[in-house]
């Protein structure tokens, strides 16, 4: 009750969306789409929205050259 009160969950998302943002991987991708779903079950809707925006931004950017 206490994580719902303070948005946790949404600002858990926002930030692991923002790392994954920074630094690509599937795990990420996959925690911030969990954290997202339970801030969005549990009303946090605002930040967790964000951070799929962010995370879908995350994902529209090229892949990084071979070398």
């Amino acid at each position: 009750m206490v994580l719902f009160r303070h948005e946790v969950f949404g600002l858990a998302a926002l930030a692991i969306a923002l790392l994954n943002l920074l630094r690509p991987s599937l795990v990420l991708v996959a925690l911030t789409l969990a954290v997202a779903a339970f801030g969005v079950v549990l009303h946090n809707v605002d930040l967790s929205a964000l951070a799929v925006g962010v995370l879908i931004l995350s994902l529209a950017r090229p892949a990084p050259a071979p070398e």
